[in-house]
């Protein structure tokens, strides 16, 4: 059984939809974000005096690290790429050895 099994192929495929979508999620994040604002309101549909100020703050706080969290995707990519490349380098200088 191999300890290691790398597809650089597969690897570069997730990069890209992570990279891909990143710009769109961040996007539909910040539609919803919107949405709920407006609706935690006075006339927005769903006020609670009490409540809706509470809830807004915590959909906020909840969207933060949403967005803090979808920008890692970019962190994650780059740790992938880097992975693979390290790699590629090690199998090539190993085999140059002989």
């Amino acid at each position: 059984m191999a300890d290691v099994n790398v597809d650089p192929d597969a690897v570069r495929n997730a990069v890209n939809v992570m990279n891909n979508n990143k710009e769109s999620i961040i996007t539909d994040l910040q539609g919803l974000l919107t949405a709920v604002t407006a609706l935690l309101t006075l006339d927005g549909g769903l006020w609670l005096k009490n409540s809706s100020p509470i809830m807004s703050t915590e959909f906020q706080a909840f969207s933060r690290d949403l967005q803090e969290a979808i920008t890692n995707i970019q962190s994650f990519a780059e740790s992938f790429n880097s992975t693979v490349t390290n790699l590629q380098l090690l199998d090539d200088g190993y085999s140059k050895r002989t």
